[in-house]
């Protein structure tokens, strides 16, 4: 269940439904249109309604902006405020206009809370470099919709990205990787670690340093080495951030492409579990760092496990990859 959805649809019917009540108030009190005036009752209906529709523009793309950001639920919650403060702001209006202050309050801020939610998570996104990312206490979420406990994963419920406590990663039991198996863990592959310079690694691995094949791409771009065929590692400004496979790989978790969902949020119940940002009945499984800096996350399509990233936060949430 989208619940920010729910709220969206919510505001536009209670708009509607205002103006149903001008309607009765033009036949109750006389005034025929077009006219916008002619009884003070009327008035005040009808100025309730073109009040919310002025909020209404800021806050609905706020609102829809905000959950790209940050969990669901939260962002569900910060609109549920600018509805009831509607409902507040057309009963005191109505009654008396002097005393719509708390309820024209309810509806401001709660849209500038959502625009200054949009403003971080978009500086969140791209304007800082790995080396200062905030840790996951400091960032209630992750950059798709609403974060829930593995526990309810079975639920509809929605959710977003980050615990307000980190998560360590747990060693669970069903992969033994061998002593020269590379082991993806949340900050490292092989001899990768997540944040080094893309020529660093490549001079580790006695490889070639690899280059996006289009200049304009060169600050994102997917870069393979030889030592680790089968999978592609992003590289955003030089620096290896993240790694991608829809292959089975070695995990410090222990699951890796083809496990099953219900298996892992069996072995892992802090796990966050959150909808697909394109498909909502699949799902991200994600496991971060005990920093909070870095995490391994995996796709969900049916049940199953089809794809496995591993990297710096935000980078290993990005939905689109480096689009």
């Amino acid at each position: 269940m989208n619940y920010v959805q729910i709220i969206a649809v919510l505001a536009i019917l209670q708009f509607f439904f205002f103006g149903i009540l001008v309607g009765r108030a033009r036949g109750k009190y006389g005034v025929k249109a077009p006219a916008t005036s002619g009884h003070e009752m009327f008035d005040r209906a009808y100025r309730v309604q073109m009040n919310t529709l002025e909020q209404l523009v800021g806050f609905l793309p706020a609102l829809l902006l905000a959950s790209l950001y940050w969990p669901n639920w939260i962002i569900a919650c910060i609109g549920a405020v600018y509805l009831i403060g509607r409902f507040l702001y057309q009963r005191s209006y109505v009654t008396d206009p002097a005393k719509r202050g708390l309820g024209f309050v309810l509806t401001v801020i709660p849209t500038f809370v959502l625009l200054l939610a949009v403003l971080i998570g978009a500086v969140l996104a791209g304007g800082f470099s790995n080396a200062a990312l905030p840790t996951a206490s400091e960032r209630s979420t992750a950059m798709v919709p609403t974060a829930v406990n593995a526990e309810t994963a079975g639920s509809t419920s929605s959710p977003t990205i980050a615990s307000p406590k980190p998560t360590p990663e747990v060693i669970a039991p069903p992969i033994s990787p061998s002593v020269d198996t590379p082991t993806l863990s949340a900050t490292t592959y092989g001899q990768v670690t997540f944040g080094d310079r893309v020529e660093d690694v490549a001079k580790r691995l006695d490889e070639t340093t690899p280059s996006p094949s289009d200049s304009e791409e060169e600050s994102c771009w997917y870069a393979e080495f030889k030592a680790y065929p089968g999978v592609s590692f992003m590289v955003e400004d030089g620096r290896v951030n993240r790694l991608d496979s829809s292959e089975p790989i070695a995990t410090s978790i222990g699951y890796t492409v083809g496990a099953l969902m219900a298996e892992i949020t069996k072995a892992i119940p802090t796990a966050l579990i959150e909808p697909n940002f394109y498909v909502p009945e699949n799902h991200y499984i994600t496991i971060i760092s005990e920093d909070g800096k870095a995490a391994i996350l995996m796709d969900e399509v049916e049940g199953k496990i089809v794809g496995v990233r591993g990297g710096l936060l935000p980078t290993v949430q990005y939905v689109e990859g480096c689009q």
